[in-house]
Parts: structure tokens; C-alpha cells; sequence
């Protein structure tokens, strides 16, 4: 996860738990949309033991990003296998 200080010096606790980390910064900077980014990639080395992947199994890649007032005030990277991973979203 990658906490993006949105103002001046903040610096939130790097031991927090991702849901604590947007709490904390959406009390500091209001209401926030947040945008998830979804891709499927093969994996680079690391990410492939990290993993513990064969050589031919993709990941995905899921980068959430909070806005305020298009303003980034948190991001975060998430990596998963896609063996067994089904994605669904509400349209609206």
C-alpha cells in the first residue's frame, strides 16, 4: 500500500491496516471517490516467488486510488494469481 500525503508533511501510521489508512484520510479530507484499476499482467521474478507461481500464470494487478476533489489522497497496489479469481462489479 502507498499512502500519498495529499497536503502539507502528513504522515499517517505505516503499521495501520489498509481500511485504517483511508478512514484517516478521508477524516482529514473529506468525502472521497475512489477508482479501482484492474489489469492482468504476467508476473515480474520477484512477484513470481513472492507468489510461489509456475512460469505461465499471469497476476492481477489491482491499484485503488482515493480522490478528493481530483486530488490523490491514497493509493494502493494490490497483486493476486489468477488461478481461481473471478472479478465482479456492479454497473451503474
Amino acid at each position: 500500500m502507498i499512502p500519498i500525503d495529499a497536503t502539507d508533511g502528513y504522515a499517517p501510521d505505516s503499521d495501520a491496516d489498509p481500511a485504517t489508512l483511508l478512514a484517516m484520510q478521508i477524516k482529514r479530507h473529506g468525502k472521497a471517490s475512489t477508482t479501482e484499476y484492474v489489469r492482468a499482467r504476467m508476473p515480474n521474478p520477484d512477484e513470481r516467488s513472492a507468489l510461489d507461481l509456475s512460469d505461465a500464470v499471469p497476476i492481477f494487478e489491482t491499484i485503488r486510488v482515493a480522490t478528493v476533489k481530483r486530488r490523490t489522497i491514497y493509493a494502493e497496489t494490490q497483486r493476486t494469481s489468477t488461478e481461481g479469481v473471478q472479478l465482479a462489479y456492479p454497473i451503474r
